[in-house]
């Protein structure tokens, strides 16, 4: 139950926030267990997981449309229109290629893990490239909607 006070709302749409979060998650475990199946030559189930991972996604674009014109649980940024959600997503892919992922590299390299540094390099360059592409798509909207 709500606390005395507190916004329904407001508080359904933190739940569908968490559960949204909670979903994606879940489908990138069912995808990565799939695989380990299918490696372990348990074809069946993989596609099994496959399945449950399709499922999964449907939920949380289902939760994720919802909060359509909430702020993207992500980002913390507006959404709605494919530039709002360009923009979001180059502030996700931003933020964590210049600060979680950088932190995450620090301390791997203060515990002495070199692989582990050399897979954090490798993920900071893949969100920059991310970040870019996503700012590239920005800038052809601005140039379509200037030539309309």
């Amino acid at each position: 139950m709500p606390e005395s006070g507190a916004d329904p709302e407001a508080l359904l749409n933190a739940s569908i926030r968490e559960a949204f979060t909670n979903e994606a998650a879940v489908f990138q475990l069912y995808q990565y267990f799939s695989s380990v199946a299918d490696i372990e030559h348990f074809p069946e189930m993989g596609e099994t997981l496959r399945n449950m991972a399709q499922t999964v996604s449907c939920l949380a674009h289902g939760h994720f449309d919802v909060l359509r014109y909430e702020t993207d649980p992500v980002s913390g940024l507006p959404q709605g229109d494919t530039e709002q959600n360009l923009t979001s997503a180059i502030h996700a892919a931003n933020e964590d290629a210049s600060v979680r992922y950088v932190q995450m590299r620090q301390l791997a390299r203060e515990a002495g893990l070199e692989d582990i540094v050399s897979w954090l390099d490798t993920v900071i360059a893949v969100k920059r490239h991310h970040g870019e592409k996503l700012a590239a798509m920005i800038d052809e909207i601005r140039r379509t909607s200037v030539l309309s």
